[in-house]
């Protein structure tokens, strides 16, 4: 996988689609009551395109490196996130059969389909971009968010915060402006791409097994 990867591609394409909503709404403070009321509709909106951006991207990067050990035998740094992040540890202590553990663990390829399997339970379970999801998510592939990028992280962890703030209660209160809105939104997408480009380069192989460790 290259980046701008097809999952960037499609944040842009949505972001750009979703500009529509808050068309007519002033950009320095909202006039009306309807006007706020769009302008927090876009806040959740391009909250839940932030928060599938990064599901998506994940998820199809974990997927790349279990299919690049059984293909080519290589066990890249996203393999070994999946391996190390304690997923599996999980799974072995909920397996009261010794010998379906043993079975689990008869071969890396056996191992890291149990670690994906499991990985994509967790982003099912994700709900939100704030620090401690972005973490969730990131680094049980090699990433670490803080690393890559301390200000889109701290971006998106603001934006969370808006997003909570208008999803568990309602409120005309007109707080925002859509400027403010749309320079945070810019912001986390530009940052964004580090993210991007990060979890391609994690793909990147930096071992190879012998053909026996993958069998099945």
């Amino acid at each position: 996988m290259d980046s701008p990867t097809t999952h960037y591609s499609e944040l842009q394409e949505a972001l750009n689609q979703l500009k529509i909503l808050v068309r007519g709404v002033d950009p320095i403070k909202c006039k009306t009551n309807l006007q706020d009321l769009k302008l927090q509709s876009y806040i959740l909106l391009s909250h839940a395109i932030f928060e599938e951006y990064l599901e998506r991207l994940v998820g199809e990067i974990a997927n790349e490196a279990r299919k690049a050990l059984r293909s080519q035998n290589h066990i890249s740094k996203v393999l070994v996130g999946l391996v190390a992040s304690g997923i599996i540890d999980e799974v072995e202590e909920k397996k009261a059969n010794r010998k379906i553990v043993e079975k689990t663990f008869r071969s890396i390829a056996d191992f890291s389909d149990t670690a994906y399997n499991n990985f994509l339970r967790l982003v099912d379970d994700n709900h939100g971009v704030k620090k401690e999801n972005q973490k969730k998510l990131l680094l049980p592939i090699g990433i670490d968010p803080e690393q890559i990028d301390l200000a889109t992280m701290a971006a998106l962890d603001a934006y969370g915060t808006t997003r909570g703030h208008i999803a568990h209660k309602f409120k005309i209160g007109r707080e925002h402006s859509l400027s403010q809105i749309q320079n945070e939104i810019n912001q986390i997408t530009l940052g964004l791409v580090n993210f991007d480009e990060a979890a391609c380069e994690a793909l990147k192989t930096v071992m190879s097994t012998t053909p026996s460790l993958v069998t099945t």
